[in-house]
């Protein structure tokens, strides 16, 4: 019985030294898959940047607060709406190829700039309290 006691006692700390050793590559699996995830969200949000650079972009900055609405418009009549993201801010991905359509509070209706597929183009409605200037932003 005592040599059995003392295979108890062995047995038990091969148990003990085994759990921790699992227990250590738990962590270190759980660390690497961490890691990877970190990885890949980087990636993606990488990839989802240089995609926005490569399909171009078409921007209305409104710093009169007078712009009601912006539209890409070409010379068959076709024209594409520029999204309102917050107050003074136009956005589109750009569909065809034209020039931006600003309409203003009273009616006023002005085209400006150039329009393309795969280029990223800013302009700034400026005034005082007007829409009567525009600028390629930077």
């Amino acid at each position: 019985m005592g040599s059995e006691g003392g295979d108890d006692a062995s047995q038990i700390a091969d148990l003990r030294c085994s759990c921790a050793i699992s227990g250590y590559a738990a962590g270190m699996r759980s660390r690497f898959k961490k890691s990877l995830l970190w990885l890949i969200a980087t990636i993606a949000l990488m990839m989802l940047v240089l995609w926005l650079r490569v399909i171009g972009s078409a921007i209305i900055i409104d710093e009169t607060g007078e712009v009601q609405g912006a539209f890409i418009t070409d010379t068959h009549g076709k024209y594409q709406k520029l999204w309102q993201l917050t107050d003074g801010y136009f956005y589109t991905i750009p569909n065809l190829e034209g020039t931006f359509e600003i309409r203003c509070k009273g009616g006023k209706i002005f085209r400006h700039g150039y329009v393309t597929i795969h280029m990223d183009q800013k302009v700034r409605v400026t005034g005082d309290g007007q829409c009567s200037g525009f600028r390629y932003a930077d």
